[in-house]
């Protein structure tokens, strides 16, 4: 006589459904107990239970496809963004898995009316927080499990990878301190919510590294306020919004003696401004970028730049991904940080 789930489920004192969800052996946003799994797996030993793979196969409706969200496809030619898909498809084909590209627009859509970006992947893996609501990636995350970089879920229970911060300041306000700066201002890209009004993923830079930047520069006697000396623009390439933004700051009397910046793009816009207002650099203002793309080392002056490695952050979300899918087995820690480097060179 053929053995069935309901025999199994029968023996195991549990539901068919239980019996499913343990011998999947994959991703459940619902997982099911150690003693339960545990009396599931003798029964169907003690019965010989021989799952049908056929059957299997459209129960879980694995496709290997892994989703990853990004801002739009323009960002493809972004250093950065390029480098985090990198990471990622190296991970992904070295297990058999393909990358689709969502932007937000097709997430939008996906969340609204079409929910076959949800139904076509076996995970997601988030790079921005535009469009991106906590309660939404609640209700997707009972389907597929997520993987956020660069931010963190509201209450932490959603597994993030992004770069120490906490560590990157620490090499900032060190390096600064060294050059006996007085006063630091910063200038960041903050990202952009079509939900102003809805709670967004936190920023693991605001929470991680501008605290303790705080903090240290406060020990070593260095002026930075997050509340004056912090401004920000949406997107680093918006050349004139990040123009506006440093010719306001060098034209203030009390201008910072060096401007920690975004990235690469807007560090050469500074130089560029600097230049204009006959500021030499480093001597009467010094400059970092807070994410080196390749570009820093190219400017003039080089750039002194904090290295993330975007696409060390794409491989470590994947290889959490397809480990969550694969073994059914949640990070051990949901804070996975990528220690950074900074590399120094004549702009600070």
């Amino acid at each position: 006589m053929k053995i069935t789930l309901a025999d199994v489920a029968k023996l195991a004192g549990v539901s068919p459904t239980t019996v499913s969800r343990v011998l999947r052996g994959a991703y459940n946003p619902r997982p099911v107990s150690e003693e339960v799994q545990r009396r599931v797996l003798e029964a169907a030993a003690k019965l010989g239970y021989q799952p049908n793979p056929i059957a299997q196969a459209l129960s879980t409706r694995r496709t290997h496809i892994l989703g990853l969200v990004l801002l739009s496809p323009s960002q493809l030619t972004h250093p950065y963004s390029a480098a985090i898909v990198q990471g990622a498809l190296e991970v992904a084909h070295r297990h058999g898995y393909h990358i689709t590209l969502i932007p937000t627009e097709q997430w939008r859509g996906a969340l609204s009316r079409d929910s076959r970006i949800l139904t076509m992947t076996d995970g997601i893996i988030i790079t921005t927080r535009r469009s991106i609501v906590p309660d939404d990636l609640a209700k997707v995350r009972e389907q597929v499990p997520i993987v956020l970089v660069q931010f963190r879920f509201p209450n932490n229970d959603m597994p993030s990878v992004h770069a120490d911060y906490r560590t990157a300041a620490h090499l900032v306000a060190e390096h600064l301190n060294q050059r006996k700066v007085s006063e630091i201002g910063i200038l960041w890209a903050r990202g952009v919510s079509a939900h102003p009004n809805k709670p967004v993923l936190r920023s693991v830079f605001e929470e991680d590294f501008l605290p303790t930047l705080q903090t240290l520069a406060k020990e070593m006697n260095i002026a930075f306020d997050p509340t004056t000396d912090v401004r920000s623009v949406a997107i680093s390439t918006d050349v004139a919004a990040v123009r506006r933004e440093v010719c306001q700051w060098l034209k203030i009397a009390q201008r910072p003696a060096a401007l920690c910046v975004a990235d690469d793009f807007v560090a050469g816009v500074v130089l560029q401004v600097a230049a204009e207002k006959r500021l030499k650099v480093p001597d009467d203002l010094a400059v970092i970028s807070l994410n080196d793309l390749g570009i820093a080392e190219k400017l003039l002056p080089p750039v002194t730049a904090l290295h993330i490695s975007p696409d060390e952050l794409g491989r470590k979300a994947a290889q959490a991904l397809i480990e969550w899918l694969d073994e059914g087995r949640l990070p051990e820690n949901f804070d996975i940080a990528i220690p950074p480097r900074l590399i120094v060179r004549a702009s600070a």
